[in-house]
């Protein structure tokens, strides 16, 4: 045909397009979920326990305390039912034998266990035996499950005493703790352990804890006494609200030089 030009063939839709992009605004941009938090949708996948503070940064409901009615009672499971929602529980066995009967109103402190794929609630009678809970938590390798079994081997004062001591051999003697655990037990917990176990013990009298004390030692030390002899008498004669005069007479009693009645 004629000279002129060929005519242009025509892009199609799956043609590729270069160039610089129109002037349109931009999508949003996506909304990332936490870590870990699409896994958490996803039962039956297994994942690391998050402490407290980080399940409670991350937007879990951490519970620190129940107080409702004991709805179920066995050494498996406790349910405390709070405003009608039943509250699945774990707990020692010390803790089981101290609770009341199931109907009966309870009030529990709560270690809050947060994994990828469950929530679990342990549940203990008192401060006491949840700071051991927590302080076995971190010996590596032990999970909650074998922390109460830990808790419910031996008395609390009794379990202790051994960690403090250093007495694996002891510790071997609860179901559940073998050699290695026992070993790894004293090695991680011995210095918290003692000090624990140290707040049980009673307090040495002291002037600015109880006046009546402070001034039965003076008395003592006046007569002649060592103030570290006094204050030993002293505390092992004090009775709550005694009068000065009858904590002398106990303390002297004590130290062997007993006054008349």
């Amino acid at each position: 045909m004629g000279g002129g030009e060929a005519p242009r063939p025509r892009r199609t839709a799956g043609d590729g397009r270069r160039g610089r992009a129109r002037s349109r605004p931009l999508p949003p941009p996506a909304r990332t979920a936490p870590r870990g938090a699409l896994r958490c949708r996803r039962a039956g996948r297994c994942g690391r326990a998050r402490s407290p503070e980080r399940a409670s940064a991350e937007g879990f409901i951490v519970i620190a305390a129940l107080a409702g009615t004991l709805s179920e009672k066995s050494p498996e499971r406790l349910v405390v039912d709070v405003g009608g929602v039943g509250y699945a529980l774990h707990a020692s066995l010390r803790t089981f034998l101290d609770l009341p009967a199931a109907g009966e109103p309870v009030r529990l402190l709560v270690h809050t266990e947060v994994r990828e794929d469950a929530i679990e609630l342990f549940g203990f009678a008192t401060a006491e035996e949840r700071a051991l809970f927590h302080l076995l938590r971190k010996v590596k390798g032990l999970g909650p499950r074998t922390a109460l079994g830990v808790l419910s081997g031996m008395p609390r004062r009794d379990l202790l005493a051994a960690i403090a001591a250093g007495d694996a051999a002891r510790l071997q003697t609860i179901a559940g703790v073998g050699k290695k655990f026992a070993e790894r037990i004293v090695v991680e917990c011995r210095a918290q352990a003692a000090l624990l176990a140290a707040g049980d013990a009673p307090r040495a009298v002291s002037a600015a804890a109880n006046g009546v004390a402070a001034e039965a030692v003076s008395a003592l030390v006046n007569l002649g006494y060592k103030r570290t002899e006094a204050e030993r008498a002293v505390e092992r004669a004090a009775a709550p609200a005694a009068p000065l005069e009858e904590v002398i007479r106990a303390a002297l009693k004590g130290l062997g030089a007993g006054l008349g009645a």
